[in-house]
Formats: C-alpha cells, structure tokens, sequence
C-alpha cells in the first residue's frame, strides 16, 4: 500500500511539473527575445482605418473597416502579429492578422 501511495504523489507531482513547464513554454512561445508580442487591438491598429477586412472569426462574415472593427472589439488579447498573405500564386498581396503560428482572424478583402 506504501508503494501505490508514492507512486500516487510521485504522477501528481510529475503532472504539476508538466503543467508549470506547458505555462512557461507558452510564456516564451508568446515572446521573442524577452518581449511580448502584440495584441490584438495594436495589431488592427497598425492597419489604415479605411482598410476593408472579413472578421473570420464572427458569426456570420463581417466585412467592415478597420476603424469599425476596432469600435466593435470586446476583447484584447496578446499573441498576435500582421502578415502578408499571398493568392493566385503570389501575384496578389493580402494584409491579415492571425495568432502566431495559428490561424487568421482577419482577412483582407
């Protein structure tokens, strides 16, 4: 009985161990060189106002402005970058802004 209790204590500690290490590998996924990458709001922001962007990830395909979309943003959340993503075999250039490494959240129209 001795046995099957430390082997008990020894998996909690081994999942407490995975689950400290999993928070500071996604705390460090989230930075380059010491910095914290931007958010969501800084990201819409760096984009003219009067650029024209799908929100993918609404209900229903909301196509509005930039300076829209911002006014309409609930929440702020950081782990996010602009990129340029190309179509029609690189002839035509796209702004969106996704997660890093994730997916796109705004598109270009």
């Amino acid at each position: 009985m001795s046995i099957e209790i430390e082997v008990i204590k020894r998996e909690r500690v081994l999942v407490k161990f995975l689950r400290v290490s999993a928070a500071v590998r996604y705390w460090e996924d989230a930075t380059v060189n010491g910095e914290v990458m931007a958010t969501l709001l800084e990201c819409l922001k760096s984009l003219p106002p009067d650029m024209v962007m799908r929100d993918l990830s609404a209900v229903r395909n909301e196509v509005a402005l930039v300076s829209e979309h911002i006014a309409r943003l609930g929440r702020d959340e950081e782990g996010y970058e602009v990129r340029e993503e190309r179509r029609n075999y690189g002839k035509d250039k796209f702004k969106v802004i996704g997660l890093i490494g994730g997916l796109t959240v705004y598109r270009q129209v």
